[in-house]
């Protein structure tokens, strides 16, 4: 097991190294995952379907979330699960009906970006209708904060429950609404964890767990933990950089700091 002393120097390293490389702007590039707080149930849905489709390749295929919000009343979760009632199929022509997204549907593909999409929104309505308001979920949320080792509950709970997100998609999703205990285990964060022998494998839930330990020894939300490493990772300094080739620092950083791990 990696040393706590360890752990901080490593958080250091990275904050400084993304210090070097944004300069004055690196409170700025943090300052939306440390502050950010949904506060009703659409904007919750929201963030939901923007996190649903946020892996490899899917984002291309699905096009503007917002371009779907007639057909999701307003991103509004009850309204949508009464409309379709957990008829995925039914949502999915309605969509392919009203609007024409960058990549194709097709029904027929089981495993098709736009049918596990769809599965996803649906499912994903029936989960949060069950919590009625706002307040329902966010106490749910808050109730598993009680410990470091209840955290990871929840989103195994949403993986469970909610089809096509898994762990790290569920983790997005909690960071993206504010709840700065969750850090996403993407595939940025987890090279550099990884290669830096801050976990020993490719393992979400281990990155999941150092990131909570890391946050509670530096004083920082596990969510900015995560993004500063992210930052790192991707080289997305730029807001809307869109389809702009981007440096990434990967592996500059991980070469710069594992001499100076072993030396702690």
């Amino acid at each position: 097991m990696i040393s706590d002393q360890k752990l901080i120097t490593f958080y250091h390293e990275a904050r400084d190294f993304l210090e070097t490389l944004a300069g004055p702007k690196t409170e700025r590039l943090l300052a939306f995952t440390r502050y950010t707080k949904v506060c009703d149930m659409q904007e919750v849905y929201w963030r939901f379907a923007r996190s649903l489709p946020n892996k490899r390749g899917m984002p291309a295929t699905i096009g503007d979330i917002d371009e779907l919000e007639p057909f999701l009343f307003g991103f509004d979760p009850m309204r949508t699960a009464e409309k379709y009632q957990g008829d995925w199929k039914r949502l999915f022509t309605a969509i392919r009906e009203g609007y024409t997204p960058p990549g194709p549907m097709d029904m027929s593909r089981e495993g098709s970006y736009w049918v596990v999409f769809a599965k996803g929104l649906i499912s994903g309505s029936w989960f949060l209708s069950r919590f009625g308001a706002f307040h329902g979920f966010e106490r749910f949320v808050v109730g598993f904060a009680h410990h470091p080792l209840a955290l990871a509950g929840l989103p195994v709970i949403i993986e469970r429950h909610v089809f096509g997100m898994g762990f790290p998609l569920a983790c997005d999703w909690l960071r993206e609404m504010g709840f700065t205990d969750y850090a996403k285990p993407d595939v940025h964060v987890l090279t550099i964890l990884s290669e830096c022998g801050v976990i020993q494998a490719w393992d979400p839930y281990a990155a999941f767990k150092v990131m909570a330990r890391i946050g509670w020894l530096v004083g920082e939300p596990p969510a900015v933990v995560d993004k500063t490493l992210w930052f790192i990772g991707s080289g997305r300094f730029v807001s809307g950089s869109g389809d702009e080739t981007v440096t990434r620092y990967r592996e500059a950083f991980i070469e710069y700091v594992k001499p100076i791990l072993a030396k702690v």
